[in-house]
């Protein structure tokens, strides 16, 4: 019963690895410091837009793999969270870089 015990042990391990390894971050920290950090997101291959008339007007849906919680009627557009660890008493902002 050991030996069926490591052997499992080892299976679930060797499949945690490579369920790790087949999804790649979205994001990478390019710079970090004291006072601010640099963050690169990565949107190549994760959203596809979807042409659609309603009523005779145009819209665009984004799709994407995400899990969309919306109330009917809302704007149909990714939401994606990541938690950033901010200093206390701090004064946090951000800003978009240009492409």
């Amino acid at each position: 019963m050991n030996s069926i015990s490591r052997t499992l042990t080892l299976l679930n391990f060797l499949l945690l690895i490579f369920i790790s390894q087949s999804f790649a971050q979205k994001y990478k920290i390019i710079e970090s410091n004291i006072d601010h950090i640099t963050i690169e997101f990565d949107f190549v291959g994760s959203y596809s837009i979807e042409d659609m008339i309603v009523n005779g007007k145009k819209f665009q849906k984004i799709r994407g793999n995400e899990n969309y919680y919306r109330e009917p009627g809302d704007p149909w557009i990714p939401l994606i969270d990541y938690n950033i660890g901010v200093p206390h008493n701090s004064n946090p902002s951000y800003r978009k870089k240009p492409m």
